[in-house]
């Protein structure tokens, strides 16, 4: 698809605010206390000696007790740790680095892959085969692991050596790096084939490199009928397999009828038939770069040290007065000699030990990706409008919104369809007659140029509800695309625009830097939009041609946000 500038165009402006919710984390230590040690008792004193009598020695008077060592004071506790911040809150499910959760109706860029081996032997493709009816893929919101919402495959085997094949395709502006990483998917099958002996075959797998040059895969038998079953495929094992899981650029799952060959070389003859297929569930194993949400505020404050022990215990007191001497005997001896001096009271008590060490302060929770609403059209087409720039060059693509012949695209908000509450949508009336023919609805900052740095992705939702292309061989393709600078300098993504009226998502690719565009700059952004385009209707391996010309289209855009 080509590339394509862009005019200004001058409409009213709405603006629109949103909130975001912060988790706090929260902690607080105690103050220790410590008791302070018993004061020591005071010594008792001797008692006075008696006095001779009749020239008896007197007494001495007894030793005073000494007063009792002051009890330590007591340490003080140790203060609470700061308890740790709340984790950020998670961006989406529980799975880890989703890659298709289908929870609202919609096939989030997946459709059935329409590609066949022309070569001799060649398995065949259910939705494209020539003869018998064409498997089908819609939107189921009654089924669903790990919760109600999968894709709902209806494919109509009637023999072995045919499959069908469930793809989503990034495009060469969307190239993901998953090395090192295994992809998840979850599928249930009923039906299929009847015999143990030959069961289905179920293929994970990555295509990989700028031209889908690099293919992995890894083929397991079915694990059980009417059950949800977790298939896996490593993507370290895909370097030996020629392919470069830093350069994925679709993945998807197939599933197969198998040859059907017995022990003795033949075919069984319990053939295959139809079965229904529900998809859950694509997702990343061994990333955590994939799910931001809004960050943990820091943790509580550190616990406070606690506080010192006690005042020590007091010296005792001295010892009791010493006994006096006693009196002179009548006519006897002195008196006893006198009492000795009380000793004097205990050591004081020791202070008490200071209170334990602070805790530490709470960890911080993880920090969260923030989302940048452009539109939700829920009241207004929020000056977005159709481009009306078309290249002058010979064999260029018609744009509708200004083509000489024939109607005219147009774009109004309408209040009927749209996803969520309020209900809200641009409505686009796409008169397609043939293939090269597109509309674009975009919206032109104009001077006030929009800074989406950090930004690496902006997605659009849509959905067709009649009319387009009606060959799924060569579907219409849906360009999301953003402009930066004065000088227009873009990047444009490309998604096939999957069979069926569920709502789908285009998205593009907003690396910091481009190799080629000195000017792309996303603190500057000029313009965004979706362009929706027939195509060129060729390109076919075999020389085929489409079935049919596409034919008028309805088209319901709403939510174009930046991740």
């Amino acid at each position: 698809m080509k590339n394509f500038g862009a005019k200004w165009l001058a409409l009213a402006t709405v603006i629109g605010a949103v909130a975001g919710l912060t988790v706090n984390g929260c902690g607080g230590g105690d103050d220790g206390g410590g008791k302070g040690g018993v004061g020591g008792t005071a010594g008792r004193g001797g008692t006075t000696g008696t006095a001779g009598r009749g020239g008896t020695t007197g007494t001495a008077g007894t030793t005073g007790v000494s007063g009792t060592t002051g009890t330590a004071g007591r340490g003080g506790t140790t203060g609470t740790a700061g308890t740790t911040g709340g984790g950020g809150t998670g961006g989406g499910s529980g799975l880890t680095c989703p890659q298709g959760e289908f929870t609202t109706n919609a096939l989030e860029g997946f459709a059935l892959n329409t590609f066949m081996s022309t070569s001799a032997g060649a398995a065949i493709n259910l939705a494209v085969r020539e003869g018998g009816t064409a498997a089908t893929l819609a939107w189921d919101g009654t089924d669903g692991d790990p919760a109600a919402g999968s894709l709902k495959v209806d494919a109509p085997y009637t023999d072995y050596n045919q499959y069908v094949d469930i793809q989503h395709n990034f495009g060469t502006s969307m190239i993901k790096n998953w090395t090192g990483l295994k992809l998840h998917v979850k599928a249930k099958v009923s039906g299929g084939n009847p015999s143990a002996n030959n069961p289905m075959g179920v293929q994970p797998y990555v295509n990989t490199g700028m031209t889908y040059n690099g293919y992995c895969g890894k083929y397991v038998n079915l694990v059980a009928k009417d059950t949800w079953n977790d298939y896996v495929l490593d993507l370290s094992m895909c370097a030996a397999a020629s392919s470069d899981p830093s350069m994925v650029i679709a993945f998807g799952v197939s599933f197969q009828a198998g040859s059907g060959t017995d022990g003795d070389g033949g075919v069984n003859s319990m053939k295959p038939v139809t079965a229904t297929i529900h998809v859950d569930s694509f997702w990343l194993e061994g990333s955590s770069t994939c799910m931001g949400g809004t960050g943990g505020t820091g943790g509580g404050t550190a616990g406070t040290t606690g506080a010192g022990g006690g005042t020590a215990g007091t010296t005792g007191t001295g010892g009791g007065t010493a006994g006096t001497t006693g009196t002179g005997g009548r006519g006897g001896t002195g008196g006893g000699t006198a009492g000795t001096t009380g000793t004097g009271g205990g050591t004081a008590g020791t202070t008490g030990t200071g209170g334990g060490t602070a805790g530490t302060t709470g960890t911080g929770g993880t920090g969260g990706v923030a989302t940048l609403i452009v539109s939700n059209f829920d009241t207004t087409v929020d000056s977005f409008g159709l481009n009306t720039y078309m290249d002058p060059a010979a064999g260029a693509d018609v744009n509708l919104a200004v083509r000489e012949a024939g109607g005219m695209a147009t774009a109004a908000w309408d209040g009927t369809e749209g996803m969520g509450t309020p209900v809200g949508s641009v409505k686009v009336s796409a008169p397609f007659s043939g293939y090269k023919q597109y509309f674009d609805l975009t919206r032109n900052y104009g001077t006030t140029l929009q800074n989406w740095t950090g930004k690496t992705v902006m997605k659009v939702r849509f959905k067709v509800t009649a009319g387009g292309n009606p060959d799924p061989t060569y579907p219409a393709g849906a360009q999301a695309y953003v402009q930066t600078t004065s000088s227009y300098e873009g990047q444009f993504g490309y998604n096939n625009v999957a069979a069926g009226t569920d709502w789908q998502v285009a998205s593009v690719a907003l690396p910091a830097t481009i190799t080629g565009k000195p000017n792309w700059n996303l603190a500057m952004v000029q313009q965004v939009g979706l362009k929706i385009t027939s195509g060129s209707g060729t390109g076919a391996a075999d020389g085929a041609v489409p079935s049919g010309q596409p034919t008028a289209a309805t088209i319901f855009i709403d939510s174009v946000w930046a991740e």
